[in-house]
């Protein structure tokens, strides 16, 4: 039988010392509105012994409430940090002991931001202690063994859009007009 990856556990208390102790606290007003310098661009390369996740470094958290669901996500992030250990670090931390931090976060999201704790089981994507966006699985299968291998294709699709993704990579665009002919 091949070992099954674990998830590393991380204590609320740590994780918002080691994960969010980085992160620039919030404005208001019309700060609030404008978008953070460098938003939308690849973090710069820092110091990354002086940050917890370095800033080429990607950390996937699962904010874990004990469900089915997120005990099943867990094995496929795990799985996925296996595979990704390069870029990706993963881990649990339960969501009970954040549920103020998750407020102050959907308190403070912008129009722009990409985030969002309304639906569960919930990942949320760090770089350089800032949350960038979440990541919902799609419950689709009641049989739990089709809906890892389910979650587990969406997360390769998440990774190679939030975390491989290369814009100088793209060589052309084209915006296709609805009803054009070709």
């Amino acid at each position: 039988m091949a070992r099954q990856a674990t998830l590393r556990r991380m204590e609320p208390a740590e994780f918002i010392e080691r994960v969010l102790g980085t992160a620039r606290p919030s404005g208001d007003g019309a700060e609030r509105d404008r978008p953070p310098e460098g938003h939308g661009q690849a973090a710069p390369a820092g110091d990354a012994a002086a940050s917890p996740t370095p800033p080429e470094e990607t950390l996937l958290a699962l904010f874990d409430r004990g469900t089915v669901e997120d005990r099943r996500l867990a094995r496929v992030l795990a799985t996925s940090a296996g595979r990704h250990a390069d870029r990706v670090r993963a881990v649990g931390v339960p969501a009970a002991g954040l549920q103020e931090q998750v407020r102050r976060w959907g308190d403070a999201r912008r129009s722009f931001d990409s985030f969002d704790f309304q639906r569960w089981p919930v990942v949320g994507l760090f770089r350089s202690g800032q949350l960038i966006t979440t990541f919902h699985p799609r419950l689709v299968f009641p049989d739990d063994r089709l809906q890892e291998r389910e979650e587990d294709e969406q997360l390769e699709i998440f990774l190679a859009k939030m975390v491989y993704y290369d814009p100088s990579q793209v060589k052309v665009q084209k915006n296709f007009e609805l009803g054009a002919e070709a």
